[in-house]
């Protein structure tokens, strides 16, 4: 019987030998210090972007409140010149001041838009101020 020159250099393998390997290789499976590590560096990247996300939003939520505070203003003063100057209008017609007077339909119009514009303005104030927060489930 003759033997390969591949036999004689290979050890031999017993149901022992391959017993005590496989410690061996569940603990080359678990996680050392350098994985841990990683794992550690990875979880505080995503902390750290959740953290600008969150400044973001709030610096958005900042700006939106000052522009609407900016525009609810403007839009309620537009409100009242417009009410003041049909108001004059009005007092104008009704004192006939000067010979001045308005056809009934032309005042009808300018009484009647003021009562829209003051009803649709309110309306978009309050629907902006009370409107619902936007959706915070954004991860």
């Amino acid at each position: 019987m003759s033997t390969s020159p591949l036999e004689g250099s290979q050890p031999q393998l017993t149901i022992d030998a391959i017993d005590s390997g496989i410690p061996v290789v569940a603990a080359k499976n678990a996680p050392d210090r350098k994985d841990k590590l990683e794992r550690e560096d990875l979880e505080l990247d995503g902390i750290r972007l959740k953290n600008l996300l969150a400044k973001s939003q709030i610096k958005n939520v900042k700006a939106d409140r000052r522009m609407r505070k900016t525009y609810a203003a403007r839009i309620l003063k537009y409100l009242e010149l417009y009410s003041l100057g049909v108001g004059f209008l009005v007092f104008l017609h009704g004192t006939h001041l000067k010979g001045f007077s308005l056809e009934e339909n032309i005042l009808a119009a300018l009484v009647g838009s003021t009562a829209v514009a003051a009803i649709g303005l309110v309306g978009f104030i309050a629907k902006g101020l009370f409107r619902s927060p936007p959706d915070q489930n954004t991860n």
